[in-house]
């Protein structure tokens, strides 16, 4: 991830956008482009600076990780209460939504002629002139 975060940042510092077609493009010219990169970039220096912020993430994130997975359980009674607080807290947060959207306007009904009942509005326009 840390990779890939470097990457698209690079990317959109010279191009001004994320990865995008471009990117896919350059994998026609892949030789072109990793002499460019390898030119223009300190590309030792990046792959070794995530390296490090990788292992020091790694350090930092062993003892919580191995608290979280010699953790017990839940029961599925547990379970299930925490499926349905997340299904109320979700369905809170629609209702709100909802409340806040703006609403249409009603149709207004299209006026019908009485021969043929064809809406109005489809039949053609004739401009008499004298």
């Amino acid at each position: 991830m840390l990779f890939t975060a470097a990457a698209e940042w690079l990317f959109w510092d010279e191009f001004g956008v994320r990865f995008n077609f471009i990117a896919v493009d350059y994998l026609v010219y892949s030789d072109e482009v990793l002499n460019n990169i390898l030119e223009s970039y300190p590309i030792g220096k990046l792959l070794s600076g995530l390296g490090v912020i990788a292992i020091v993430i790694c350090i930092f994130l062993h003892r919580p990780l191995k608290l979280v997975i010699s953790a017990r359980l839940p029961t599925w009674r547990e379970r299930l209460l925490n499926i349905a607080v997340v299904f109320v807290l979700s369905a809170v947060v629609f209702l709100s939504l909802v409340k806040t959207l703006p609403v249409a306007k009603a149709a207004t009904p299209i006026s019908m002629s009485w021969p043929a009942m064809v809406p109005t509005s489809s039949l053609p326009r004739f401009v008499i002139t004298s």
